[in-house]
């Protein structure tokens, strides 16, 4: 299997529109399409809204697309490849991919919670994910029932001072900055803090981003003494 030559072929139709599976991919055997979702799956990974301008990744969405329509994968797999991809479509921003990606990681996270129970990492991850694009759509209470989900089960599997559980710390607390819960939040924070302080140092951007979210908290509170 060619990385250049899908690469080119998806460049291709990106400017035009989204091919089929039988146009971009015709006669692949299944050794072919597992290959091709390997390549994929280190492109679309679970944190590929970070990425969403690289030109690799938005050059092969439509192969991702195209496999994942064509159904051969899979379950976990395909959910995957869903979380991905829904993960791509957050990072482009805009109700239109918002839209499409709430779909794709609801199909991931179904699929995880089915086939390997509520308490996965895998699942965890398709739980906050989903939280997160709701939260960019403004859907706030939706977005905290999952994030509240993802830290309990972060904080029961991995432990209160695993990175993923931090995240989730963090994640909750800005969730509920954004509701205007600032009590809520502050705690929160200071935790998320304490924990990236303790295992990543002082001078981790994620310690620093901790701090700038306390200190920021604490200004609008006009605790200004604390910020």
């Amino acid at each position: 299997l060619h990385m250049h030559q899908l690469v080119q072929r998806s460049a291709r139709h990106v400017l035009t529109r989204a091919p089929t599976a039988e146009e971009l991919l015709p006669e692949r055997s299944l050794a072919e399409w597992g290959a091709l979702r390997a390549v994929l799956d280190a492109r679309f990974a679970s944190r590929a809204d970070k990425h969403s301008h690289r030109e690799d990744v938005d050059a092969l969405q439509p192969c991702a697309e195209a496999l994942h329509g064509a159904g051969v994968l899979s379950p976990f797999a395909q959910a995957g490849l869903a979380d991905g991809l829904g993960g791509w479509h957050r990072g482009k921003g805009g109700i239109p991919h918002w839209e499409v990606g709430e779909a794709l990681l609801s199909e991931a996270m179904a699929t995880t919670r089915e086939t390997l129970g509520d308490r996965h990492p895998s699942t965890l991850a398709s739980i906050n994910n989903l939280g997160q694009l709701l939260s960019d759509k403004g859907d706030l209470d939706g977005a905290e029932a999952l994030s509240r989900e993802a830290l309990e089960g972060r904080r029961e599997t991995l432990g209160d001072a695993h990175q993923d559980t931090l995240i989730s710390i963090d994640n909750l607390g800005l969730l509920l900055d954004d509701k205007g819960d600032l009590d809520g939040a502050e705690p929160l924070y200071r935790e998320a803090l304490e924990g990236r302080r303790e295992t990543l140092g002082d001078k981790h951007p994620a310690t620093l981003t901790s701090i700038n979210n306390l200190g920021t908290l604490l200004k609008a509170k006009g605790d200004l003494d604390g910020a």
